[in-house]
């Protein structure tokens, strides 16, 4: 009953916390703008879309980029923009950003062609704007932070799982890596063989083989 009068109470603080932002945004900017920042950490980013409308937050988005570790920030920041806007069905006027991205021109010129009219690419170092691109990056760094808890929740159930094999079949090791096969036939005839792999407690059909 804790739990579930902790969680209550942390929903009406988000909640409230939404209506502060929003709040703040209203009397930072006007107009029509997406503001895209993100949070990088070893192999993934974390990226977080606000969309203003007339000077209002009326909504946002959040995604997970994997495999970002060799790349830099607008290396991230270009890749977002052009797999983000490629199916957007709106595109406004102003994007916000928080880092540079490469090919600027390449991209803006897209990006209008998209939009049949002007669209303006800036990345803010002072005033408003950089404070709203500040309020989007950290809302960015609080979702990275939240995401890596669910990921180790999930590691640690998913190691306790394999511990539990390991124990039931006396393996001298974790079976980080395991493989299920399946024999079947036609009336003794055409037989097919099939290979399912789980590694480190997950599926990966990647590796799954017939033969």
């Amino acid at each position: 009953m804790d739990f579930e009068k902790a969680a209550l109470l942390r929903d009406q603080i988000q909640a409230v916390d939404r209506v502060v932002e929003g709040q703040r945004i209203a009397t930072t900017v006007r107009g029509e703008q997406d503001v895209i920042a993100f949070a990088h950490d070893r192999d993934q980013a974390y990226v977080q879309v606000f969309f203003i409308r007339s000077g209002k937050l009326i909504g946002r988005e959040s995604f997970v980029l994997q495999g970002t570790r060799s790349e830099q920030p607008h290396q991230i920041m270009s890749s977002f923009i052009k797999q983000f806007y490629g199916s957007a069905p709106y595109i406004p006027p102003l994007l916000l950003l928080q880092y540079p991205v490469e090919d600027m021109t390449i991209i803006k010129d897209w990006l209008q062609s998209k939009r049949g009219n002007r669209v303006h690419i800036q990345v803010p170092q002072r005033g408003s704007k950089k404070q709203l691109v500040n309020i989007v990056a950290e809302n960015a760094r609080q979702g990275l932070e939240q995401l890596k808890i669910k990921q180790l929740a999930t590691q640690t159930a998913l190691t306790a799982a394999l511990d539990e094999i390991k124990r039931e079949l006396c393996l001298s090791r974790l079976p980080y890596r395991m493989e299920g096969y399946d024999i079947s036939n036609i009336q003794g005839m055409a037989a097919v063989g099939s290979m399912v792999v789980f590694d480190k407690g997950k599926s990966k059909p990647s590796h799954y083989r017939r033969f």
